[in-house]
């Protein structure tokens, strides 16, 4: 049996306290002082897994801890955080972090093929970071409200939900027979900068070390890397693959559909930073894959 955690604030309190700037959009404006406060009571939030109610707990200015411990079977589940139905209430709440027992889970491409499907993982994926976004904060899921047109389907920074639409998050993932649980994140389908081909599957490894650390770690090698000249470097858009500790330039071939286990095509110095940054990471940390029970 394993245990499912979601730390939840207030939707105020996040505003008040989270400096980065992802935060801003838990600003708002209140007409009175007293719609104000109405924003800010306490607000009992119950978290259900496949439509059964598995715990409610009364959200403070400290915060709050949803669990619930279960043997959940092969295939496809949902877990939802809801706000109040009757009476509607006005504190709106954030979905902060996901344990399994006392683990934070971040979502991660790392390793997908081979850790979930069972197959050999393309070079992308194995060079993908550890964590798809550089926080800890859940950001997947969708959030469905009382009027449909106002349904989000994110990337979120600390998933919101507006109790006074009735709004719930919701967490749709499939558990593998070896336990792994994964899910599929496409984000805005509509937005013009989708991108139906790329890779929109995620499964929930452990997180590891901060990302400043991260950050931090990563410049410092980084520069000592440029003055390397026996590395290779970015040559431009092509198709490159991996040598030694670096990213080599195979040809300038864009062909994506030949992207495989030892190659892969990088249209951008930026994408070449960013992957090359995953393969110095994973030269130099372990990623752990969540399993349960």
């Amino acid at each position: 049996m394993s245990t499912y955690k979601f730390q939840i604030n207030k939707r105020h309190i996040v505003a008040a306290t989270d400096s980065s700037h992802l935060a801003s959009t838990f600003l708002e404006t209140h007409p009175d002082a007293e719609t104000e406060a109405l924003s800010q009571r306490d607000i009992d939030v119950s978290i259900y897994l496949d439509d059964v109610l598995k715990h409610t707990v009364t959200l403070t200015d400290a915060g709050a801890t949803l669990q619930f411990d279960a043997d959940i079977s092969q295939g496809d589940h949902t877990i939802k955080i809801c706000a109040p139905k009757d009476p509607i209430q006005q504190t709106d709440i954030c979905v902060d972090t996901f344990y399994i027992g006392d683990t934070v889970c971040v979502a991660s491409q790392w390793d997908f093929n081979n850790q979930v499907l069972g197959t050999t993982s393309t070079l992308r994926q194995k060079v993908s970071l550890h964590n798809a976004q550089p926080h800890d904060y859940v950001w997947w899921g969708h959030v469905v409200h009382n009027d449909s047109s106002l349904d989000l389907p994110g990337p979120f920074y600390r998933a919101g939900i507006v109790s006074d639409h009735q709004a719930e998050w919701h967490f749709e993932f499939t558990k593998t027979a070896s336990g792994h649980i994964w899910m599929t994140k496409t984000g805005d389908t509509t937005d013009i900068l989708f991108d139906s081909t790329a890779q929109h599957t995620y499964h929930f490894v452990a997180a590891s070390i901060s990302q400043s650390t991260i950050d931090s770690e990563w410049e410092t090698y980084r520069v000592a890397q440029q003055a390397d000249s026996s590395l290779s470097r970015w040559q431009g858009p092509g198709t490159y693959t991996v040598e030694s500790t670096a990213l080599a330039f195979l040809n300038d071939s864009i062909d994506q559909s030949a992207d495989d286990a030892t190659q892969m095509v990088v249209l951008s110095e930026a994408e070449y930073n960013e992957l090359s940054k995953g393969l110095w990471y994973h030269n130099n940390y372990t990623v752990t894959p969540i399993t349960v029970t």
